[in-house]
């Protein structure tokens, strides 16, 4: 695809295009592939960047995965883009993560993280599927005991741990399910929350001590030590709340110089 626009812009220097010969596209959706493979036809550089990491590019590359695939390698061979650039590495990241889900039986396309957990969570139990399976067939398995939800930029899945009395929940970007190879259940379960402002961070951690029982003493000492110098860069663990019967800890991630601030909440049962 990109090899074509490469070999044109040699042969030109703004001539009209006479329409690229030999699509790389295959299957369904040819029209779509040949308009994508002509238009970085005359791109500069920066164009060509913002166009790979388009949500358009994206989703043709999705439907036509081996045509996208032969364009970007041929593209990084003949150095139209760049083998270390960040859009040739997500692409790779994407194509291959993927080819791994189609092998397992996930349809990628079915992934749609603005529908919420319970639309998702038929994908999210064939992913614990297969590592179950893998390790019944291989007992001596060993593996990092955590698996991580990211929804890259595309929205936040509404979470929500039904605990002994009530619950927690939250809508959140990063999900990690924590366990070992020597249990089949989860020892805990890790999520973000993210804020824009400090006002709102400082209204995230007052609903965790109003929701969960987290210490408020300790929560409303940190927050006027952010009040008085907003530009602080600090981490801080809160005393853990169990009103819930499940420990529920926030982790704070504050560095007043950002934009976006985090609170990574761990959890795990009380015992």
């Amino acid at each position: 695809m990109l090899a074509n626009a490469d070999e044109q812009e040699k042969a030109s220097d703004g001539a009209g295009s006479g329409g690229g010969s030999g699509s790389s596209g295959s299957g369904s959706g040819n029209g779509v592939a040949q308009d994508l493979t002509d238009r970085p036809n005359g791109m500069t550089p920066e164009e060509r960047q913002e166009y790979l990491g388009s949500e358009e590019f994206r989703h043709w590359a999705l439907e036509n995965p081996e045509a996208a695939k032969a364009a970007m390698d041929a593209a990084a061979d003949s150095g139209l883009i760049d083998k270390s650039s960040e859009e040739d590495a997500d692409f790779l990241s994407d194509y291959w993560n993927n080819q791994a889900m189609l092998d397992i039986g996930i349809d990628p396309a079915s992934w749609d993280t603005s529908k919420g957990t319970e639309h998702n969570w038929e994908t999210i139990k064939k992913v614990y599927d297969f590592y179950g399976q893998a390790y019944l067939s291989n007992p001596d398995l060993q593996w990092a005991g955590t698996a991580n939800i990211n929804t890259r930029d595309s929205g936040k899945i509404k979470l929500t741990i039904v605990a002994p009395s009530g619950e927690i929940s939250g809508e959140t970007d990063r999900i990690r399910l924590n366990t070992t190879n020597k249990r089949p259940d989860f020892s805990e379960v890790t999520y973000f929350l993210t804020a824009g402002s400090p006002d709102e961070y400082f209204e995230l951690i007052r609903d965790g001590v109003a929701r969960y029982g987290i210490d408020a003493d300790s929560a409303e000492r940190w927050i006027a030590g952010a009040q008085l110098d907003p530009e602080r860069k600090t981490d801080f663990s809160i005393t853990s709340g169990t009103s819930t019967g499940l420990d529920v800890n926030y982790d704070l991630r504050y560095d007043g110089g950002k934009d976006t601030q985090v609170i990574i909440v761990h959890v795990r049962p009380t015992d």
